[in-house]
């Protein structure tokens, strides 16, 4: 409990210097305006542009006409996870990429630190309402970076207390939308 507690703080804190004024609110933050970034980029892989298929493995069919597949190297910021982050490809381009750590220790601030590096300071933070299956509510920290492709969000708690998440969302390259199914 007092690793959770000592993450927690370091979380409010990172959250707390990234805002624009004071400390993190409990609905959200406004981060000073950030103007989108060039297409997103990836271990290799750009948005917008034809996926670099050396770079992935384990491909195949997914729904809505994309293509499923994992990357090679599977270590985010120096995190190797048993899952390596999956990228679903349309037209051979990136239309969403996800990627699944440990809630557990300091994962999620290695890899906010290792994105900030990267594409600089979000262009949104914001803290959460999150509640388990349980019932149980907790804050949860996310952070947005812009693209002139889409959005990146690193979210702190997933589907479980046990796991964040790190998702890519392609505004440009969508699968087309199926009909809905009217059977009746």
């Amino acid at each position: 409990m007092k690793k959770f507690i000592a993450a927690w703080l370091a979380v409010t804190a990172l959250l707390s210097s990234l805002a624009s004024a004071g400390p993190v609110a409990h609905k959200a933050a406004a981060a000073k305006p950030i103007t989108a970034r060039p297409a997103f980029e990836f271990k290799g892989i750009t948005a917008g542009q034809p996926a670099d298929m050396s770079l992935l493995n384990a491909c195949h069919s997914a729904d809505n006409a994309q293509t499923q597949c994992s990357f090679k190297d599977g270590a985010v910021a120096g995190i190797n996870n048993t899952l390596p982050p999956t990228v679903y490809l349309y037209d051979n381009k990136i239309s969403t990429m996800l990627y699944l750590f440990s809630a557990k220790g300091t994962d999620f601030l290695t890899i906010s630190a290792a994105l900030q590096a990267k594409y600089g300071p979000p262009c949104k933070t914001e803290t959460q309402p999150w509640q388990s299956r349980a019932g149980a509510h907790y804050d949860n920290a996310v952070l947005t970076w812009c693209f002139k492709t889409g959005k990146l969000e690193l979210e702190q708690l997933s589907t479980s207390l046990d796991y964040g998440d790190l998702i890519y969302t392609d505004d440009v390259n969508k699968p087309p939308t199926a009909a809905p199914k009217v059977d009746f």
